[in-house]
Parts: structure tokens; C-alpha cells; sequence
């Protein structure tokens, strides 16, 4: 069975999962304000889940997803504050953010949807996604994730 590899900054590789998030992880995760992870539990049109460290249980990040049709949609997505580029001391794990795009990506596959995914990042993330992920603006402030790219991060991250 494949497993999530979460990469630390000195290359170790630590063993990661996804799990469906509860109503109790979310009060957990108030990392930023004005994300309300609680609320995307609840909605019975989105599923999220919350990325762990296997041998800690320490929760590292979260996803919101939603089957659009034709992709998978992610409404929310965030790293916990230890995980983040900037902070003091430094981040040890450096893929967070590319692993719950990996996720979202083997949903899509899942679904049919051959990787494909859409999101609308906030306004001053829209360079992030745009080279981290090669994100596209598609229509509004929304963008798209191509399968080519969420894919690639399937196959350098689970293993």
C-alpha cells in the first residue's frame, strides 16, 4: 500500500496521512483569522480532511474539497503555522502545501476528473499558485490546477 511522504528540510522523509477532519479537529485548527474550518466541516457539500504526521499525529494542514463535475474544487486550504515559509525557527516540513494539492489531485483521478482542479486563491496568493502550481486564471478571480501538474506531485509524494 502507498503511503504520503511529508519532506523535511534536511531531506529526511517522515510518513504522512489523510484523514476526514471532525468537528474537534477543526476547533484545533485556528490558525488564521477569518478561516473558519469549523464551517467547512459542517457543510455536507464539501468534504475535508487534515493532513497528519503519522508518528506524532500532529496535524500539519487542511484541505476542503468539493466534486464539481468535471474537477474537484478546493475551497480552503491552509498549512499550520509551524509549517509555513518565514516563520522562527524555520519549517522542517517544506512540501505541506504540495502534498494537499497532491491530495486534492487524487481526488480528482478518483472522481474521473484526471487530476483537474480549480480554486480561488485570495488575491495576494494568486502569484503563489501561480508558481508553485502553474495555476491559470479561468474565469473571475477562480484558477485552474491542471491534472499534469497535481499528478507529478502524486508520484513524487505518495509512495
Amino acid at each position: 500500500m502507498a503511503d504520503w511522504w511529508l519532506e523535511g528540510l534536511d531531506g529526511s522523509l517522515h510518513r504522512a496521512l489523510f484523514t476526514q477532519a471532525n468537528i474537534d479537529d477543526a476547533r484545533k485548527m485556528k490558525w488564521t483569522s477569518g478561516l473558519h474550518w469549523s464551517k467547512e466541516v459542517r457543510n455536507p457539500q464539501r468534504l475535508t480532511y487534515k493532513l497528519v504526521h503519522a508518528m506524532t499525529g500532529t496535524i500539519l494542514g487542511a484541505i476542503s474539497l468539493s466534486d464539481e463535475g468535471d474537477h474537484v474544487f478546493i475551497h480552503l486550504m491552509e498549512s499550520a503555522p509551524q509549517t509555513r515559509y518565514g516563520i522562527t525557527p524555520p519549517r522542517f516540513f517544506i512540501n505541506v502545501p504540495r502534498l494537499l494539492v497532491a491530495f486534492a489531485g487524487m481526488k480528482s483521478n478518483q472522481l474521473g476528473y484526471s487530476g483537474f482542479l480549480a480554486l480561488t486563491p485570495k488575491t495576494n496568493r494568486r502569484d503563489y499558485f501561480e508558481k508553485q502550481f502553474k495555476a491559470e486564471p479561468v474565469y473571475g478571480r477562480n484558477m485552474a490546477i491542471h491534472g499534469v501538474v497535481s499528478n507529478h506531485w502524486i508520484t513524487v509524494y505518495y509512495k
